[in-house]
């Protein structure tokens, strides 16, 4: 924090940032004893016009913070390929059209290889954005501590740069998605498989808008991958809360073949050749 702001100021951007967490649902009583530091960690991030990094274990609020005390933001998971590839190779473009972004799930993106050679997105991004400038800011999410993300990127001057450009703060609280009250979580826990795949869905709504989705083909190539009836029921009442009920792309897919009709006139005809 700058020691020269005047208290008042900083009272007055603390305010503000719990103001709007717990008018969505992100309480004390959900966050506990992280709410303090997590309010001073993205208040003082504001103030100085720096980035936040909130680190902790899956489902303790980290994502839900950042984006409901900055629903201006721009979230890019880090596993959404496309995105990813997008502000590695431009970072400029990628900060003129979001000058907020949310880096979510840092850790969980997949380790580039080209022809032998690898690389971490993340390392490529934070080097890219350092030396251009810092042309946006990031409010950065992970499950990683501080020792995992040097095991993970092996990069002294990663780590340094974050410690110089981001308000830090370790979350210590387990899983609270049960205690959420924010309208759009699940009334229910929901497993990781339903959750992995929401994201997905969330990200190509993100990417694509809701009118150029197919949510009920979506639904219905998904829900193979679960022997579950509750997890089929959560996936597709997870898709349509999303879609909040836009009905998506403009192309009737009603009588788009299944999968498991596609599947079944290909191996009909491999079995007549």
């Amino acid at each position: 924090m700058n020691d020269l702001l005047s208290p008042e100021t900083m009272e007055s951007a603390t305010a503000r940032v719990e103001r709007a967490l717990t008018s969505q649902g992100y309480t004390k009583e959900v966050a506990g004893d992280d709410f303090v530091g997590v309010v001073a960690c993205i208040a003082s991030a504001d103030l100085d016009n720096r980035c936040a990094l909130l680190s902790g274990a899956p489902g303790c609020g980290k994502t839900m913070a950042m984006t409901l005390a900055h629903p201006e933001a721009h979230v890019l998971n880090m596993v959404c390929d496309s995105e990813v590839d997008e502000i590695m190779a431009d970072v400029i473009a990628f900060a003129t059209r979001h000058p907020l972004v949310v880096l979510d799930d840092v850790g969980a993106e997949k380790t580039r290889n080209s022809y032998g050679i690898t690389s971490e997105p993340f390392v490529t991004i934070m080097e890219n954005w350092y030396v251009k400038g810092k042309p946006c800011r990031f409010l950065i999410t992970t499950n990683l501590t501080g020792q995992m993300m040097k095991g993970r990127y092996k990069n002294d001057r990663l780590i340094s740069r974050i410690l110089s450009t981001c308000a830090l703060f370790p979350m210590k609280g387990k899983d609270h998605r049960g205690k959420e009250s924010c309208a759009t979580k699940p009334a229910r826990p929901i497993s990781d498989g339903v959750a992995k795949l929401l994201r997905e869905f969330k990200d190509m709504v993100r990417h694509d808008g809701k009118e150029n989705v197919y949510p009920k083909r979506f639904i219905a190539g998904e829900s193979l991958c679960f022997d579950s009836e509750r997890d089929r029921e959560d996936l597709r009442d997870g898709v349509m809360e999303i879609m909040g009920g836009h009905s998506g792309c403009l192309v009737d897919d009603s009588n788009v073949p299944s999968i498991q009709e596609t599947l079944a006139k290909l191996f009909a005809g491999k079995m007549k050749g």
